[in-house]
């Protein structure tokens, strides 16, 4: 969780329910915005909007890689300084919670293994 002056986010990954699932909550100002799974947004402000990615988006794009790459050539280009201990912290974060993850996952847990038990 992550919260702010007006504002909460709420980050979740559920890989041990029956399906994968991936969430980002973000709720302030009287608006709940909603990232599921990486390709649908839901904005709700008294009604429900919604919004798809196309299905052929690359997962480069989806998982922000592509703009992540675009950012360093141009701060490269630039000669713009890197904060190279917010990259850092950044990394250590996420390998900290795959490293939870991973923990707490059951064994037979595998990736892109069939767990349906058929």
């Amino acid at each position: 969780m992550l919260a702010g002056d007006g504002f909460t986010a709420i980050g979740t990954m559920h890989r041990d329910s029956g399906l994968d699932e991936e969430r980002l909550d973000v709720i302030g100002n009287g608006v709940r915005q909603s990232v599921r799974n990486m390709a649908e947004l839901v904005r709700s402000a008294g009604t429900e909007c919604h919004h798809r990615r196309g299905d052929w988006t690359s997962v480069g794009r989806q998982r922000g890689f592509e703009a992540m790459c675009a950012d360093f050539l141009t701060a490269a280009r630039e000669k713009r300084p890197t904060p190279a201990a917010d990259i850092l912290a950044t990394h250590a974060l996420c390998e900290a919670i795959t490293f939870h993850a991973d923990a707490h996952g059951r064994a037979d847990r595998r990736p892109y293994a069939d767990n349906s038990g058929n």
